[in-house]
């Protein structure tokens, strides 16, 4: 399985993880992006600990690197909100009333999307593990 497939994989397994009214700040998004750096860049960012309360949290060793540098990097943002984007107009009306998503029913996401969305988090990862960023 290339990255992109591995990424793909991770975002339908977390949007169908988490409940639709926890999607808000892009939650499951996020979380597959953790979970692939961390399967590409084996203990980079180290285990994941997150929920969402009236928004989501992230904490432990990679948290605030993952939260406060790549979380505000504009090219991460704008990739994540095209994934998103893709992933509710698949949807459609299907999203309303909805608590969860079998996997089954989250339809792929665009290739070139997820493809963007792994160029830009593997870029900034390596780029923060050069500048000897500790984690």
């Amino acid at each position: 399985m290339n990255e992109n497939e591995l990424l793909g994989t991770l975002i339908r397994r977390e949007l169908a993880a988490v409940p639709v009214e926890h999607w808000g700040f892009f939650f499951p998004l996020h979380v597959a992006v953790w979970r692939f750096l961390e399967a590409v860049r084996p203990a980079a960012l180290g285990p994941l600990s997150t929920g969402y309360d009236s928004e989501p949290y992230f904490q432990g060793k990679g948290a605030a690197w993952f939260v406060g540098e790549l979380g505000n990097l504009d090219d991460y943002v704008e990739a994540v909100d095209a994934v998103m984007r893709n992933v509710v107009q698949s949807l459609g009306a299907k999203v309303v009333g909805v608590d969860r998503f079998a996997i089954e029913d989250i339809p792929p996401t665009d290739e070139e999307l997820l493809a963007r969305l792994a160029t830009v988090a593997v870029k900034a990862v390596d780029e923060a593990l050069v500048d000897g960023h500790v984690f």
